[in-house]
């Protein structure tokens, strides 16, 4: 029987800290060694980091990605699942209070599209053939309504 050559139960520093270079994260070093992490627990967190580093790199300067979020989500603490969710909460949060009302008011006392036409095509006759000419045709309107 062979030994591996990172024990997953081992708590060696220099393991550790192998790991945390050959996984391209060597700010979590002092981090794992803190904790006390066994070797399994970081290659479990590194392959979290490994997994969110390139969706945090396409949402870091969205509205509402804040650094306290980069950190906690790039922290290697949250499973993929909560990092994702605390990225589009954060989002969401950012989007809703930037919420933009894209429809036109309506009946604030503005002139329906009847209203409007008529009063267009009134203007068009008066430029056209003259005030007394429009005069004749509002009164031709009135008569109808």
């Amino acid at each position: 029987m062979t030994s591996s050559p990172h024990p997953d139960d081992s708590r060696d520093p220099a393991l550790l800290a192998d790991l945390c270079i050959d996984a391209e994260q060597p700010m979590m070093i002092a981090t794992l060694i803190r904790e006390n992490a066994t070797v399994a627990q970081a290659r479990t967190r590194l392959d979290v980091l490994a997994t969110l580093r390139p969706t945090m790199a396409m949402v870091e300067h969205r509205p509402g990605i804040t650094a306290e979020i980069k950190d906690r989500v790039l922290s290697g603490r949250l499973s993929i699942a909560q990092a994702r969710t605390a990225i589009f909460d954060a989002m969401a949060d950012a989007d809703e209070a930037n919420l933009v009302d894209n429809k036109k008011p309506t009946g604030n006392g503005a002139p329906d599209g009847r209203t409007l036409m008529r009063e267009s095509m009134l203007k068009q006759i008066e430029e056209k053939h003259g005030p007394e000419a429009a005069a004749k045709a509002r009164a031709k309107l009135n008569e109808r309504k």
